[in-house]
């Protein structure tokens, strides 16, 4: 979670400067990914004990 925090700082700065700051994307994609194989990976756990 804390990678996906930062990556979603250093977007909104470079979003939100007068002049557009390049970031790297490809790292942003792969927080978000994490964040979304670990909530998977718990939704799926959750199912399973009922």
């Amino acid at each position: 979670m804390p990678r996906f925090a930062e990556q979603v700082e250093v977007a909104i700065e470079a979003l939100s400067a007068n002049v557009p700051q390049p970031f790297e994307e490809n790292e942003f994609i792969d927080a978000s990914r994490l964040v979304y194989d670990g909530v998977r990976d718990i939704r799926k756990a959750v199912l399973m004990i009922r």
